[in-house]
């Protein structure tokens, strides 16, 4: 059998390895999963320190197979080091879970989120952490704000509407889709390349992510129908507007049209039209758009 011939040739428990690996896969993997996922609160550490032992395996046997390399030296060896490599990335791969599920938990232990002020606006806290935050177990779950905002019961009475930050330990599902990355501050605005392509530092400049903000407002507040083959009717229609007598319907199919664009990046929320002005045969959009971090952006588009 080959796993027993590789078991003596480095003296190497793989059976072991083996089963452990089917265990945790069928089992632990979907916990791991579900807490950054956010349908857990918390990891067993019995799951924890099982994944920690299951690296600190896969990096001896990669480093045995590197030391016994002459002696594993036909096809069916190459085969079983092949498996061992996927299963090494596969365990590697949990480390990068919080991308790929677009989570605020960077880590097992590490817990992160959104907080964004909030006025309280004539609402108890027991309506915010109900309505707003949308915890079940709103009628308890409402002490926590208070205790983050170190608030009194006087400091929170329906006269006074006192600005207080909400935290959420985790991003309500599907927050921002539009983003590979982990869902923590600045980083749900991902990093793009410059639209100009232009050379920074011996590579292709990349911008930051307030940047990247600016440049998406840009490319999708001046987005023509036909410019996305897959999507020929999302944008404004090429030269509709062009020397057409321009009225309130008119008005009023430019803030449909982007409003329909904006709502394609759930980045974005709270797109309003302030102000449209015809001037010879160009018109001027000036508008405003709010991320789901609270920054507001305030830009024109000229059609």
């Amino acid at each position: 059998m080959l796993i027993k011939r590789f078991e003596n040739i480095t003296q190497y428990d793989l059976t072991s390895y083996f089963e452990k690996m089917s265990k945790f896969f069928k089992n632990d993997y979907y916990s791991i999963v579900a807490y950054y996922s956010g349908d857990i609160e918390k990891l067993d550490n019995d799951i924890i320190a099982k994944y920690d032992e299951l690296i600190t395996e896969a990096h001896k046997i990669d480093a045995i197979v590197n030391n016994f390399a002459y002696l594993l030296d036909n096809i069916d060896f190459w085969e079983l080091v092949d498996t061992l490599s996927d299963f090494y990335i596969k365990l590697q791969t949990i480390s990068k879970l919080p991308k790929y599920l677009r989570s605020s938990r960077t880590d097992f232990n590490f817990k992160s989120g959104y907080a964004h002020s909030y006025n309280l606006s004539n609402e108890s806290l027991e309506q915010v952490s109900k309505n707003i935050k949308q915890d079940t177990d709103w009628d308890n779950d409402w002490t926590k704000i208070a205790l983050n905002n170190k608030l009194l019961e006087i400091d929170y009475t329906v006269n006074n509407n006192p600005n207080i930050t909400i935290y959420q330990e985790k991003f309500v599902k599907d927050f921002v889709t539009s983003v590979f990355d982990i869902m923590v501050g600045e980083r749900i605005y991902g990093r793009d390349i410059d639209k100009s392509f232009l050379f920074e530092n011996d590579d292709i400049k990349v911008l930051n992510y307030k940047e990247t903000v600016f440049q998406t407002v840009n490319i999708l507040s001046s987005l023509l129908k036909g410019h996305i083959p897959e999507y020929p009717e999302l944008g404004i229609p090429s030269g509709l507007y062009t020397g057409s007598n321009i009225g309130s319907f008119i008005y009023a199919s430019i803030s449909l049209d982007m409003q329909k664009i904006f709502l394609t990046d759930d980045l974005f929320v709270n797109f309003t039209i302030k102000q449209i002005n015809h001037e010879e045969d160009k018109i001027f959009i000036k508008f405003e758009v709010e991320t789901k971090l609270k920054m507001l952006i305030e830009a024109q588009s000229i059609l």
